[in-house]
């Protein structure tokens, strides 16, 4: 589980394409938008599986844990916007929990789609127009329930300070007593916002960071190993096989060999 600080900026806004992807579970501070335009995606959303088709999408609060897993063809479109920029929108979800995620892309809001994507360069007014028009349409297909959601200014500040010291040995009684809460309200938080305990979230974040320095295949695995925070390359192998099914060198030689293919594909079409 990854969480992805590049997206939980307050003022960003970003519109992408994803073709064909599969991502790993992970959260950011952002609000996220996606319009399904063929294929189909299952995209998991805190326990709950959306399942979006052609003309669907879906809404996916800030902080929640989510994935994406294409299961043949696809290609969806995503709006990112930071709470600054939809602050009513977060507010949707505060202390109420919806009764899904989904919703139908109407034939409106695809001219609106395919028009900002045929714009050479897309205006943010644009963009938020076409986000606030999914928002509707999500408010209009789904109920939402008064519900205890977890306290997302304290997990946001506990994802920030794991996601600098990671690296540091840390604990459950270091992070509380930086932030200045108790131990067990931090533990209760965690688990309930992300589903998982604090260790779970904190080996994530360093297998997350290992897979990165193994790929680039130029650091050796006893480095990695204390550069990503485990204090043994015992407990290293032990923890990374727990949490990505491989071991640590299995992981490494499965990326040179993946490189070494792309080199000689690459090398074929130049011929």
């Amino acid at each position: 589980m990854i969480y992805e600080s590049r997206n939980s900026t307050d003022d960003q806004l970003t519109f992408y394409c994803a073709k064909n992807y599969s991502g790993h579970p992970h959260l950011h501070k952002n609000l996220e938008v996606i319009f399904c335009c063929s294929g189909r995606v299952q995209v998991p959303i805190s326990g709950t599986v959306c399942t979006l088709t052609t003309g669907q999408g879906a809404v996916i609060p800030p902080n929640a844990v989510h994935s994406f897993l294409t299961e043949q063809t696809s290609l969806f479109y995503v709006i990112q916007a930071g709470q600054q920029q939809v602050r009513d929108v977060v507010q949707l979800f505060r202390d109420r929990v919806p009764s899904g995620y989904g919703f139908c892309v109407d034939e409106d809001m695809r001219r609106r789609l395919q028009s900002t994507l045929e714009g050479k360069t897309w205006s943010p007014f644009d963009v938020k127009a076409l986000l606030y028009q999914a928002v509707a349409a999500f408010v209009q297909s789904n109920t939402f329930a008064p519900g205890r959601t977890a306290d997302m200014q304290m997990l946001s500040r506990v994802i920030d300070y794991v996601q600098e010291r990671f690296h540091e040995p840390l604990t459950l009684e270091d992070v509380a007593r930086h932030l200045g809460y108790s131990y067990s309200y931090v533990s209760k938080q965690v688990k309930q916002g992300l589903g998982m305990s604090f260790s779970d979230f904190l080996a994530r974040c360093r297998v997350s960071y290992a897979q990165a320095l193994l790929g680039e295949g130029e650091t050796s695995i006893s480095q990695v190993a204390l550069q990503a925070g485990f204090g043994s390359i015992r407990n290293f192998n032990r923890v990374f096989l727990r949490v990505t099914g491989e071991t640590p060198r299995a992981y490494q030689k499965d990326g040179m060999e993946a490189d070494g293919a792309r080199e000689l594909l690459l090398a074929l079409e130049r011929e």
